[in-house]
């Protein structure tokens, strides 16, 4: 009865083989996984229009961008068209991460969102508490009528105490009558 079925040299190769095809396999699967998650060189975006330039966008209502590290921003800027003609915010990117207080937003708006040269401006946190507020007051008026279209510089800095870093939130500019408000989401 014989029970070799192969020589020695023959299992050594095939061990060998198979060693190699293995070590090949777990090498092409770590190069294609770093080929697809890998960041890009640079510093990580910090709004909606560097991340675009860097990364997908995922088109929708808002678009959408995501990093390699797992940031996430949003595209809102087609949610304002209503006030693109009354208020505009001139220092900030579309969707602004708030890091640190106090916050200093600048703009332009039209004489009616101002009584007696000023008008509210809240920060909200995702669950809509008001983590800061302050007034909005214009910087130089502009000669005309109180409903007029031109439209004056205005400035507001809101402080604001620490929220958890990632979570959404808002700031809320109120005219000062009363009649309309304009939502700008930001990210703490």
């Amino acid at each position: 009865m014989n029970f070799n079925t192969g020589s020695f040299g023959d299992m050594r190769r095939r061990k060998a083989l198979v060693l190699v095809a293995a070590v090949v396999l777990v090498v092409a699967l770590g190069l294609a996984w770093y080929a697809t998650h890998r960041a890009p060189p640079g510093p990580e975006p910090t709004t909606f229009f560097e991340c675009s330039h860097m990364y997908k966008v995922q088109e929708g209502s808002p678009r959408v961008c995501r990093t390699a590290r797992g940031n996430t921003f949003y595209d809102y800027q087609g949610n304002l068209p209503a006030f693109a003609g009354s208020i505009r915010i001139t220092n900030l990117p579309p969707a602004p991460v708030v890091t640190a207080s106090p916050i200093v937003v600048q703009g332009e708006a039209t004489a009616d969102w101002y009584v007696n040269g000023s008008f509210a401006v809240e920060l909200v946190s995702g669950a809509g508490a008001v983590v800061g507020k302050g007034q909005a007051t214009v910087q130089k008026k502009v000669p005309g009528p109180a409903l007029s279209e031109n439209v004056s510089p205005f400035a507001v800095s809101i402080s604001f105490d620490a929220q958890k870093p990632g979570t959404p939130g808002a700031l809320v500019f109120k005219k000062a009558d009363g009649s309309a408000s304009m939502v700008l989401p930001v990210a703490f």
